[in-house]
């Protein structure tokens, strides 16, 4: 016999997840809401909504499906209450599915505590969501490229924006109060593009989700690198020699302007675009700065 405590504990499992273990994945993100196709039939225009912030689903195709995840379970296996209570207690228990391996360990910036990731899962969680729209920052690229990860640190429990990285481990954003900056071991992410002639280096993460937002391409038209680090300009190299022109985005600092002469030294054909940010510090700060509407 399942407890009230336990009935709530599952009913806070997160429909999206459920709806990802299933197959489905939202093709439209607007607020909070998600949309798909329907998992119940085919159709052309996805009708099947998920609000995050309710935990809720509403199949506009068809006004008797609609409910709590519960509900959806038995819709979805056509099966008894108590059957979709089983299988979301199997759900629940399964270990939280990663598509990258480390040893769990992170190190903070700043802070030699370790950190544990205990979670990775889609992006979801309002308050992350309303971040990235703070960084300037469209929920639809968020969730395109960005995680939700879970993690425990000194005693608490915290859960950030996370950006996978080439090794598998995940640079880590939020503000709580202030910015909250950790990573991983250091890695490159790599975009690549098969035939691409060019490629695209980028200092950080946000700096290349706004110059997505900015030049409205879903995905990069040449193979595009985030350094994550300037420190990590020497290991970029060797993956530009397979490319005839370098475009780069750097910051406007000392250390911006110290990768990019580096590149220069290492390959002739780097054309230095951060004359389309300046005098703003990166490419996020000014995208931002696009979005106040001009003072009187």
């Amino acid at each position: 016999m399942i407890t009230p405590t336990e009935l709530a504990q599952l009913k806070q499992i997160s429909i999206a997840d459920y709806l990802a273990q299933q197959g489905h994945q939202p093709v439209q993100v607007h607020g909070s809401e998600l949309t798909y196709y329907s998992p119940f039939r085919q159709e052309k225009t996805p009708s099947f909504r998920v609000s995050l912030a309710k935990n809720a689903f509403k199949d506009f195709g068809d006004d008797e499906l609609k409910g709590d995840l519960i509900r959806l379970v038995q819709l979805l296996h056509q099966c008894t209450f108590l059957t979709a209570i089983e299988k979301l207690q199997e759900f629940g228990s399964q270990p939280a599915k990663t598509s990258f391996s480390f040893s769990g360990q992170i190190v903070s910036e700043g802070n030699d505590s370790p950190t544990e990731i205990t979670a990775v899962k889609p992006l979801q969680h309002p308050a992350l969501l309303r971040y990235c729209q703070e960084r300037g920052i469209s929920v639809l690229t968020a969730y395109q490229y960005l995680k939700e990860v879970h993690y425990r640190n000194q005693g608490g429990q915290f859960f950030a924006v996370g950006f996978a990285n080439e090794k598998g481990g995940y640079e880590l954003r939020a503000k709580i109060g202030k910015e909250v900056k950790l990573c991983t071991s250091k890695a490159l992410t790599v975009f690549e593009v098969p035939g691409a002639k060019a490629v695209n280096v980028f200092e950080g993460f946000f700096d290349f989700l706004s110059a997505v937002e900015y030049y409205q391409a879903r995905r990069p038209a040449h193979t595009t690198i985030v350094l994550n680090s300037t420190s990590l300009v020497k290991q970029a190299i060797p993956l530009l020699r397979n490319y005839r022109y370098a475009y780069t985005y750097l910051d406007n600092d000392e250390a911006g302007r110290k990768a990019v002469n580096q590149l220069k030294r290492n390959f002739i054909n780097v054309e230095d675009r951060s004359r389309l940010y300046y005098p703003h510090k990166d490419f996020n700060e000014f995208w931002l700065g696009l979005q106040q509407p001009p003072s009187m």
